[in-house]
């Protein structure tokens, strides 16, 4: 079974997800907070992050910077409502597989 972190500071975002991914069995867990992520992601194995880049204490960006220095072949996506040209690039080249722009 996939393991996917979803840090989403948005809690109805995030249940709505979370409640979508596992109905169709995934193994969701999620973040509010940059800290909170950081915490999971060093306790946890993930096969996927989906990553908002506005947390309530700090960046996804932050987030992003962490998971690489634990693993290269964690996938991450970013979901966010960002869509300046700056952002998407600096996502793709922290590794982010997708960068999508969520109005």
């Amino acid at each position: 079974m996939k393991r996917i972190l979803l840090v989403e500071d948005d809690r109805t975002l995030s249940e709505t997800l979370m409640q979508h991914l596992n109905q169709h069995g995934y193994h969701t867990t999620s973040a509010y907070t940059k800290d909170l992520a950081v915490t999971k992601i060093r306790n946890v194995r993930f096969d996927l992050i989906l990553l908002d880049i506005t947390l309530p204490d700090g960046t996804g960006f932050a987030v992003c910077e962490t998971i690489r220095q634990i693993s290269t072949d964690i996938r991450i996506i970013f979901l966010t409502a960002k869509d300046m040209d700056g952002d998407i690039l600096k996502g793709y080249d922290m590794g982010a597989v997708v960068y999508f722009y969520i109005a």
